[in-house]
């Protein structure tokens, strides 16, 4: 008959054993070179795209065509990468009081937006401005939308002119000579 005493220190020693087992194993899996753990590798390629737009404000006067620019920033990119698919295209919609409906503006990238001229005054926006290919929008404008202020015209000015009495002359104590003989008041 086994006592009691002597089937705990053995289950003790059997647990002990055990213990020591496993944390062998652990230690030998945590050593094991890390090539043989990877199940694949990858090296992924981050690049700084984005698609500038400018400017993003500007004043138009009635009846003339304008631009809004867009084009490809990317700071380093490796040779033999091309820039662009072939079907990338930056698209637009335009919007204002010019149009019944919205006009949708389409150019291949690095090119601008040809602005037709605008013939009612008032803000106009050029809107959703992104670059698309493959159907699927890739990038967005920055800034993705921009202002056109159209005016009735660029610039309403008068100017009249008058000569001057002698008592105006010398009110204003002008004095003639030989070097200045002509005066003018705006």
């Amino acid at each position: 008959m086994i006592r009691l005493s002597s089937f705990r220190q053995v289950s003790m020693t059997v647990a002990a054993a055990a213990l020591v087992l496993l944390s062998a194993a652990r230690a030998h899996a945590q050593s094991a070179p890390p090539a043989q753990r990877v199940l694949g590798r990858e090296d992924i390629t981050l690049y700084g795209l984005g698609l500038k737009v400018e400017p993003g404000y500007q004043t138009v006067p009635k009846d003339i065509a304008t631009i809004v620019s867009t084009f490809l920033q990317a700071p380093n990119v490796p040779d033999g990468v091309p820039p662009f698919a072939p079907d990338a295209v930056v698209a637009a919609t335009l919007r204002g009081p010019s149009f019944a409906n919205p006009v949708e503006l389409r150019v291949k990238p690095n090119t601008p937006f040809n602005i037709p001229p605008l013939t009612v005054p008032g803000v106009h926006v050029v809107e959703n401005i992104r670059l698309i290919s493959g159907g699927e929008v890739l990038l967005r404008g920055t800034p993705d939308h921009v202002t056109i202020d159209v005016i009735e015209k660029l610039l309403i000015t008068q100017v009249t002119a008058r000569p001057l009495s002698a008592a105006e002359i010398r009110e204003r104590n002008i004095a003639f000579d030989a070097s200045n003989f002509q005066a003018y008041n705006f």
